[in-house]
């Protein structure tokens, strides 16, 4: 197998493998090979060892399964995921994203500035908790809009962790994801941009 090997794997992995197929044992994972023209290629790799009749390793049988549009694939969701990260956490505002029951799925650096709330604390709150008693309603309706028609808006305090309260616009837009809809916030700050 050594003819396959890129160079591109670091020797532990070689190490680990050898190690668990001379101990006898059945060893899978994923290697990055070479063609014979010096293309670099991805295989899922099975490799077992075959015993004989004194129960001695005689040879090994190897499955391997060409992989390589799986890899790119993942690596091209990596950096689309990578650009999203960077585009919501460069935003002047707060963004955060919602499930259908109000819960927090995703809050960009923004927001936590902003509300004075850690992602750990945000993990247990819904939207609701950042709104008065007088416009949880209208928060509610909003975001009901947003899910059955795709957008609202609206105009509310924000209400942080020390109480204060921040006037701010707020925009929703339904997002689709593996069929599921999330709701997106932008909001830009009252009067002082925040």
């Amino acid at each position: 197998p050594r003819v396959l090997k890129s160079g591109a794997m670091p020797d532990t992995e070689y190490q680990r493998l050898w190690e668990t197929i001379t101990a006898g044992q059945n060893w899978h994972g994923e290697l990055c090979n070479s063609k014979k023209n010096g293309e670099l290629y991805w295989d899922y790799v099975a490799i077992s060892p075959v015993l004989d009749a004194e129960g001695k390793i005689s040879h090994y049988v190897a499955i391997q399964e060409d992989i390589t549009e799986r890899k790119l694939g993942e690596e091209f969701l990596r950096q689309q995921q990578q650009f999203s990260d960077d585009i919501i956490n460069s935003l002047p505002g707060i963004f955060y994203m919602l499930d259908p029951l109000g819960r927090f799925v995703r809050v960009n650096p923004k927001f936590m500035e902003v509300t004075g709330y850690s992602k750990d604390e945000l993990d247990g709150m819904s939207v609701l908790d950042f709104f008065g008693a007088e416009e949880k309603a209208l928060v509610l309706q909003r975001m009901q809009e947003v899910f059955e028609n795709g957008d609202s808006k609206a105009e509310a305090e924000l209400i942080i962790k020390s109480g204060q309260k921040i006037p701010y616009h707020f925009s929703g837009h339904r997002t689709n994801i593996k069929g599921q809809s999330y709701l997106d916030r932008k909001s830009v700050g009252g009067k002082e941009c925040r």
